[in-house]
């Protein structure tokens, strides 16, 4: 058992702090293509920088041993679409004024009301009028752009596979002890409690402070710190453990495709800043972010479509588009994001060793 209490500043992730408000407006027809509209396909190459791992739900059988499998397609290794799209929508909600898709039931009031998510089509967040917004029947819109699954480049698959031991990862805001609400961990999640009563406070705060400050402070309303990323490791060399898994290797390549239908040239800026095409950070995907699995880079470069009518005749640089939202975008948002998932300066320091484990 540990002797020591979880600090938020021995995490492996951060919080990108949410914006003051949400601008919603109109979403953009489906009907037709139209002008002045980008409309085409990115294609899209994603290289490994860490071991990545995307569970097919299944196992597989490999020097005496059950691992769980690497996703497939087909019978070889594939980035599902879907995989790609959540990671890149994570982002660009928080680097947008965009509603809080999911948000904490509890405690109630944690997120201001203008910032929950969207419920109507002529009423809607950039990363809904882009990505798509799951309303009712009448209300729902089809997103603006279609992942396509990301395909392994190598003629022997088996050369990019490699199979390690991952250690067992937590459930997210779990309670301490079980099913014991409100024992106090709840602090890594929100904030707004102490006031900043001393430096670095929420970094610092124990459980014994943490209840301290409530009695202090019975009428504050705590606060929802943000949308959460982890970092990648500064030591290059992942958390190990017991859970025998098949990843696929650094400094593999996968190609695929995004198909884009009717978006202007704001959105485009944000897809490609949120696909990290400016260098600043490097977004992480699949499973393990905890022990720092995940790291990779995107590059992207437009396709016309073998259509004339479905291809935009003059694609932008999406590198210079991306540096060009970055510029304008909330500040404080796309700063604290590129500390966060900054690989050149990564904040991850590992695990801390206590009582013979590894911990986080």
């Amino acid at each position: 058992m540990s002797n020591r209490e979880t600090l938020l500043k021995d995490k492996p992730y951060a919080f990108v702090p949410l914006t003051g408000r949400v601008d919603r407006t109109a979403a953009i027809s489906h009907d037709k293509l139209q002008s002045g509209l980008y409309t085409g396909f990115l294609e899209v190459t994603i290289k490994t920088l860490l071991p990545l791992h995307i569970g097919s739900g299944k196992f597989v059988f490999h020097n005496q041993r059950w691992h769980k499998q690497f996703v497939r397609f087909n019978g070889l290794p594939v980035i599902p679409g879907s995989s790609l799209k959540g990671a890149v929508r994570a982002i660009a909600e928080a680097v947008s004024y965009s509603c809080l898709l999911q948000h904490p039931k509890k405690p109630e009031n944690a997120v201001p009301e203008q910032l929950l998510k969207c419920n109507h089509r002529e009423k809607l967040c950039p990363a809904c009028r882009l990505f798509g917004f799951a309303g009712g029947k009448s209300q729902q819109l089809k997103s603006h752009l279609r992942f396509f699954d990301l395909q392994l480049v190598q003629p022997r698959p088996e050369i990019a596979l490699e199979y390690i031991q991952l250690p067992q990862l937590e459930k997210p805001n779990k309670d301490y002890p079980k099913n014991n609400k409100g024992f106090g961990n709840e602090r890594l999640y929100y904030c707004h409690i102490c006031r900043q009563d001393w430096p670095n406070c929420c970094q610092n705060c124990g459980k014994q402070q943490y209840f301290r400050l409530k009695e202090r402070n019975p009428g504050a309303q705590p606060l929802f710190r943000g949308r959460k990323f982890y970092f990648h490791l500064r030591l290059r060399k992942i958390e190990t453990g017991r859970i025998f898994t098949e990843v696929i290797k650094a400094n593999s390549l996968f190609s695929g495709e995004i198909y884009v239908e009717n978006i202007s040239r704001d959105q485009l800026a944000l897809l490609a800043f949120s696909l990290g095409l400016d260098g600043s950070f490097k977004p992480k995907l699949g499973y393990g972010k905890p022990a720092y699995l995940g790291s990779v880079e995107i590059t992207v470069r437009p396709r016309p479509a073998a259509n004339p009518l479905l291809s935009t005749a003059s694609w932008p640089d999406l590198v210079e588009l991306a540096r060009e939202y970055a510029s304008q975008a909330p500040a404080a948002q796309v700063k604290k994001l590129r500390e966060i998932l900054s690989f050149e300066q990564p904040r991850g320091e590992g695990w801390r060793q206590e009582g013979g484990n590894r911990i986080y």
